[in-house]
């Protein structure tokens, strides 16, 4: 894919179907962003130990060191025993688990506890924390036996093929660890969100569409009642929703702003993100994600990193501009860090708030996210109007 994205998505524009009130879209998410697993390839199961011990020998493959000073570089196997032999002397070695999911554990959940049980060592069981280490250990064996995958994402364990959901699995497996300690709690919460976020987004992709609304159809986007209840998110609680008369700045700027939208497989919005198309550069700026979820909002990201489109960072401000060539789509960073769209006011009596385009010169039609001295608008307020700055303040 290529700066193209945004047109083919506007050229396949969506419609409304007012009777069920839906955004359609053809356009998978899981195919835009390339993620999308087949599920029979993660439920091939092994015994837990003897396969770590084949992903620690290939983790273990180093430069090997020059040898008799001749500078020779090769590469050779340093294997490590320590964790095979952790399971055979405490007799842990009956797990059987999914390949893909031991993987994942391994290497992508980032979480400190899981991976601590994935790649224990025998010192672990050693002073104070040795029986609840040992009972731990053996709760997660005999209860979480063939641990594997189901189709819908849920962690699946036991011959009876009992399931739990991947967040409760993992807070569970963190209090066995914490052991009481509440700063070991405190300090894990992030992590489990990230590896939560992290598991979900391989398995939703596919049950996701993305679109991108333009015109009157922006105002779809902000209507809660085409929105996806998951609790207080950034998108239920999003200033602008329900405010759709302040947004005529998006709807009569058309060929300049955007709206991405991504519904899930009940037709409800999940996410929604400002466009804005930079002539000057030949690119986007891709502004604020609001989200129902963590990891559409991560993968919302990931893919503007792989389009090379203009990001926001948690401020107002821009890391890099780039200026991308459509014919050989090569990319080119421009100095600087302020961006402008010059576009039309003519009429507004309301305006939105803007989380990056929020200044502009009283005698310019142009927006920018540089803050001016002085003799400027400012477009942060939530009651539909724009504040004069004479002087800053």
């Amino acid at each position: 894919m290529n700066i193209n994205l945004i047109d083919t998505l506007l050229e396949e524009q969506p419609f409304i179907d007012t009777e069920t009130k839906t955004i359609l879209s053809n356009i998978n998410y899981s195919q835009v962003l390339g993620q999308s697993i087949p599920i029979k390839d993660k439920s091939e199961l092994v015994i837990f130990a003897s396969h770590l011990d084949q992903i620690n020998n290939e983790q273990y493959l180093r430069d090997g060191r020059s040898r008799f000073g001749n500078g020779y570089n090769g590469y050779e196997y340093r294997p490590s025993n320590k964790y095979r032999d952790a399971w055979n002397v405490f007799g842990l070695d009956r797990l059987i688990i999914s390949k893909k999911l031991l993987e994942f554990f391994m290497y992508r959940c980032e979480i400190y506890s899981i991976k601590k049980l994935f790649s224990m060592s025998p010192d672990i069981f050693r002073g104070d924390r040795k029986d609840v280490s040992i009972r731990a250990y053996y709760i997660i064996i005999d209860k979480f036996n063939n641990l594997r995958e189901s189709e819908d994402g849920y962690l699946v364990y036991g011959e009876s093929g009992s399931k739990i959901r991947y967040g409760k699995f993992i807070n569970m497996i963190n209090e066995m660890f914490q052991n009481g300690d509440t700063m070991y709690h405190k300090y894990r919460v992030k992590e489990i969100e990230r590896s939560v976020d992290l598991y979900k987004a391989r398995f939703n992709t596919s049950d996701y569409k993305i679109c991108v609304l333009t015109g009157e159809d922006i105002l779809y986007g902000y209507n809660r009642e085409y929105q996806a209840y998951r609790g207080d998110t950034m998108l239920h609680q999003s200033c602008m929703n329900g405010k759709q008369s302040y947004l005529k700045l998006y709807t009569k700027n058309k060929k300049k702003i955007h709206l991405l939208v991504i519904t899930d497989k009940d037709d409800k919005i999940v996410s929604r993100n400002l466009i804005w198309r930079l002539k000057k550069y030949n690119n986007f700026l891709f502004d604020r994600v609001y989200a129902a979820d963590n990891f559409i909002e991560r993968s919302i990201r990931e893919l503007a990193e792989s389009e090379n489109w203009i990001m926001r960072n948690g401020t107002a401000s821009i890391d890099s501009i780039k200026k991308i060539n459509n014919e050989d789509g090569t990319v080119e960073s421009i100095p600087g860090k302020t961006i402008k769209i010059k576009l039309n006011f003519f009429g507004f009596i309301r305006y939105p708030y803007l989380d990056t385009m929020l200044y502009q010169r009283i005698w310019s039609r142009t927006l920018t996210n540089k803050r001016y001295n002085r003799f400027m608008w400012r477009y942060d307020s939530t009651g539909g109007n724009r504040k004069l700055r004479f002087f800053r303040s």
